[in-house]
């Protein structure tokens, strides 16, 4: 079973009104992460809508992430929880992004323990988020 990667929304965004999430963010992580995967298997965290499950059609937007909007969304139990049950149908999942990524992670593992040993994280610097997700789909996907 392919995993879930769950990326962090990308600021750069095709010239598009409408799409499935997958296809309007066009930053290089995401154009790896869809070389990689399906857009079945790829779920985000954006600073607009807080997680958005796989296939989801959003509006184009202009938003950060930043440490209160990372709050706003760890303290919505219900999206916490999505989330997990996101990953146990998955059965593993990636979270690629920054520190507040990881801390979102980190978060639904502190709330879902069973959880401990199926959320990886692609954190550091830009190069080692893309290094760390491709090694990840290399070795699930072969």
């Amino acid at each position: 079973m392919l995993p879930l990667l769950i990326l962090g929304c990308s600021a750069t965004k095709r010239a598009v009104d409408r799409a499935r999430f997958v296809d309007l963010y066009n930053g290089p992580l995401w154009q790896q992460a869809r070389s990689y995967l399906p857009a079945a298997n790829i779920a985000a965290l954006s600073a607009e809508h807080g997680l958005l499950e796989p296939n989801a059609e959003i509006e184009t937007y202009d938003r950060v992430m930043d440490e209160d909007r990372l709050q706003e969304i760890i303290n919505d139990a219900g999206m916490i929880d999505r989330t997990a049950q996101l990953i146990r149908k998955f059965g593993r999942a990636l979270i690629v992004g920054g520190e507040l990524y990881k801390l979102f992670g980190l978060m639904i593992v502190a709330l879902h323990p069973d959880l401990i040993d199926r959320v990886h994280f692609a954190c550091g610097s830009y190069l080692q988020q893309r290094k760390a997700l491709r090694a990840f789909c290399e070795a699930t996907t072969n």
